[in-house]
């Protein structure tokens, strides 16, 4: 019968007391160590310094405690906990639940269906493979989903949202988000503030374009606040509450133009995004073939199917020509 191991790290020195009956090792320590678990299932718990904890097999309780601590599970279902600190947490093989606490963390979900939770602190949240669920907490954090169907809240603070490929969920919540839904059949909902919003979207106002969106149309929320939703082919997007900005470009599917479900006049605008030498292109506003629908087009070709739910209609004044300067 393997016995239960309860190892004391004190400053450097190891005390080992075995115990013949149970079915787990469970390990402390005080000060900065290196705490290794077994193919079993362990709870391996850190002191005030800065550890290293490895659950290795089985599934495993990882506790930090004090310092910044690097915390990896391995194989099995985990449970790590980063405590106080700036903390590294990765959970590697199997369906983990990781939780940042306090502190600037870094939690990884590795392979398998994993449960990440920045809690407090400005955090950095990848899911990698499987799908995951992943909660920045307070702070400005920054999350990123991975491969498969991701669901994502960004809770409080200015967060930065990257879906990854798979048909995933992203939630903004509270202050100025940017969501970014990647490949996929997207949703994404803004919540409060002024957020940014783009199904698969790469560069700035200013700088480098890139939109590959073209097989898998998203769906965009900006809910309240004034928002940024940028659209790619087939996408439908509402702006919700507030002053919204909608904009589309050249990147998109003229066959498979997106689709603005809610513009108010006088209120919300579109942008089309071309490049620098195109800028001379002329926009124009079209009837649409449903009633209340309005095609907007550049250089006779159409970018953009809005349909108008308060004020007389879009007219060329609603819809601004932006050049970028690099345009992939």
């Amino acid at each position: 019968m393997a016995g239960v191991a309860v190892i004391l790290a004190l400053m450097g020195v190891g005390l080992l007391t075995s115990v013949l009956s149970g079915l787990e090792d469970k390990i402390a320590a005080a000060k900065g160590d290196e705490i290794l678990g077994t193919e079993g299932d362990d709870t391996l718990t850190g002191g005030d310094g800065r550890e290293f904890i490895q659950g290795l097999g089985g599934n495993d309780v990882l506790i930090g405690n004090g310092a910044a601590d690097l915390l990896v599970g391995g194989d099995g279902a985990d449970l790590i906990f980063g405590g106080a600190g700036d903390d590294h947490l990765q959970g590697e093989a199997g369906d983990d639940t990781l939780r940042g606490n306090d502190g600037a963390d870094f939690l990884d979900g590795g392979a398998g269906d994993d449960k990440l939770s920045g809690f407090a602190g400005n955090d950095t949240l990848e899911g990698e493979n499987g799908f995951d669920t992943i909660d920045g907490g307070t702070g400005d954090d920054l999350m990123r989903g991975g491969n498969n169907a991701d669901a994502m809240s960004g809770g409080a603070g200015r967060d930065v949202m990257l879906g990854g490929t798979g048909d995933d969920t992203l939630l903004g919540e509270g202050d100025d988000d940017v969501m970014q839904g990647d490949a996929g059949r997207d949703l994404l909902l803004g919540g409060a503030g002024n957020d940014t919003i783009s199904g698969y979207y790469d560069g700035t106002i200013d700088g480098v374009y890139e939109q590959r969106d073209t097989l898998d149309p998203d769906a965009l929320r900006g809910e309240a606040g004034a928002d940024t939703l940028i659209m790619g082919s087939g996408d439908r997007a509402a702006g919700e509450e507030g002053a919204d900005l909608f904009a589309s470009g050249v990147w998109v599917d003229p066959d498979n133009p997106p689709i603005v479900e809610d513009f108010v006049t006088d209120e919300d605008q579109i942008a089309v995004i071309v490049p620098i030498a195109m800028q001379d292109g002329a926009v124009d506003v079209l009837p649409g073939v449903a009633p209340g629908e309005q095609i907007v087009t550049f250089g006779g070709v159409a970018v953009a199917i809005v349909k108008t739910v308060s004020g007389v209609g879009l007219t060329s004044g609603d819809v601004i020509l932006i050049g970028a300067e690099n345009f992939v």
